[in-house]
């Protein structure tokens, strides 16, 4: 059967490190960076896309990441997913982000107007695995 069921899931920039309050003075003066090694990361979000549709056999899928200069509301991510049953491609497009998250190396520096935030950095990543203790 063809798939005739879409699901797109678009995932927007926001600034991790503000409270509530602050959060739509930050959004008009901060930036964030996206850094990322390309080569590895393309290879991890075509892992992704291998391993959805072990997963899920009968769902296709497409995955677009932006890198670089993005601001608060900015689309940095698309998952794309088809598939004859509606609930395949929900499960499919939601594993996906997750493992995108889990095992693409993505990082962001988020800019303010008194300074900025490294978030999700290796660095951050190695002491939250416990590969390096924390001085």
């Amino acid at each position: 059967p063809a798939a005739t069921k879409m699901l797109s899931q678009v995932g927007t920039e926001v600034q991790e490190q503000c409270p509530p309050a602050a959060t739509k003075m930050l959004s008009q003066v901060g930036t964030e960076v996206q850094e990322q090694c390309p080569p590895a990361a393309t290879k991890m979000l075509s892992q992704v896309g291998t391993e959805v549709q072990e997963q899920w056999p009968g769902v296709r899928i497409a995955i677009a990441h932006r890198f670089g200069h993005l601001y608060p509301g900015d689309a940095s991510v698309v998952i794309a997913c088809s598939s004859v049953h509606r609930d395949e491609a929900y499960a499919a497009s939601a594993w996906a982000i997750s493992r995108i998250k889990e095992i693409v190396p993505i990082w962001k520096k988020e800019h303010y107007e008194d300074g900025s935030a490294w978030i999700g950095s290796e660095h951050a990543y190695q002491i939250e695995t416990g590969r390096i203790v924390e001085d």
